[in-house]
């Protein structure tokens, strides 16, 4: 899980490339556009003996508009 604060919605609408604020307060979006997002292929990191990577086809995203912090999570494997 990733976790942050953007107390502008217009911060948070340019980070997650909205074409506008978001009216959620919870949302699914695929592996793909996560990356897109992040411009990368991939995101890994290292455990003790191996390397996780996000295993999950979709990212959950929740927003609360009123404190500005969000939060970016899905399944983590090997």
């Amino acid at each position: 899980m990733y976790q942050g604060v953007a107390p502008d919605p217009a911060v948070f609408q340019r980070f997650m490339q909205l074409a506008e604020p978001p009216k959620y307060k919870a949302a699914k979006i695929t592996l793909e556009q996560l990356y897109d997002i992040l411009d990368t292929n991939y995101i890994t990191t290292s455990v003790r003996y191996d390397t996780l990577r996000i295993t999950s086809p979709h990212i959950n995203v929740k927003w609360n508009k009123d404190s500005g912090e969000f939060s970016l999570s899905g399944t983590y494997g090997l």
